[in-house]
């Protein structure tokens, strides 16, 4: 009996490690990453609920800083730019590639400049209004996807710089649109972009509920 659970156990797992096996190291580390990531938001959004209900008995009054809403704004925007990524790399359309990328980079750079106008927002308002430790888990959830941001502004400009180079050069640019993996490179950009838009709505929606 205890033979036939471990066999269809093994039956069951085996098909998931055939798959891992066979996706590409690129993927499996930035699923690796965005789990991670998840694991802590989760954690955070979970002592801040707590702390909201429990500690503060939903007795605290604060009120999100405008440069959210518009960072929010802006890089919803961002996700139609990123799904046209790959699409244009099998259309082999160097140019477009440049251009999504170029959307992204500004986008992002406009998303951490936000950002940072809304954390002197939340330093500057009243110390009784920012106390309650609320405001320390919104710079906490903003500073940890700041970093994020930052990373994937440098991707974006380091796969902008590297078409750049190759666009006027037929040769490297058919070497570069038939290299599967400078195809993966671009799917695991697009699937690390999409996370970081995903993971800001969710955390944004959170703090407006909440709040």
């Amino acid at each position: 009996m205890k033979s036939f659970k471990q066999k269809s156990i093994l039956s069951s797992i085996r098909p998931v490690l055939v798959k891992m096996e066979r996706m590409h190291p690129f993927r499996m580390i930035i699923y690796l990453v965005i789990s991670v990531f998840c694991l802590i938001y989760a954690t955070l959004s979970f002592f801040f609920i707590r702390h909201l209900a429990v500690e503060l008995e939903g007795k605290y009054l604060f009120d999100l800083p405008d440069s959210f809403v518009i960072s929010t704004i802006f890089l919803v925007a961002t996700a139609h730019f990123a799904s046209n990524i790959v699409p244009a790399y099998n259309r082999e359309d160097i140019s477009g590639i440049r251009r999504h990328l170029s959307v992204l980079m500004i986008a992002g750079l406009v998303f951490i400049t936000t950002q940072t106008f809304a954390w002197l927002e939340i330093i500057k308002s009243d110390v009784e209004n920012v106390s309650n430790n609320i405001a320390t888990y919104l710079m906490v959830f903003s500073s940890i996807h700041f970093v994020q941001m930052a990373v994937g502004v440098v991707m974006a400009l380091l796969a902008f710089y590297e078409y750049l180079l190759v666009e006027k050069d037929p040769v490297k640019m058919l070497i570069m649109t038939t290299n599967p993996h400078e195809k993966a490179k671009l799917q695991v950009f697009q699937v690390y972009w999409k996370f970081l838009v995903l993971s800001w709505l969710v955390l944004f929606l959170l703090m407006l509920v909440a709040l």
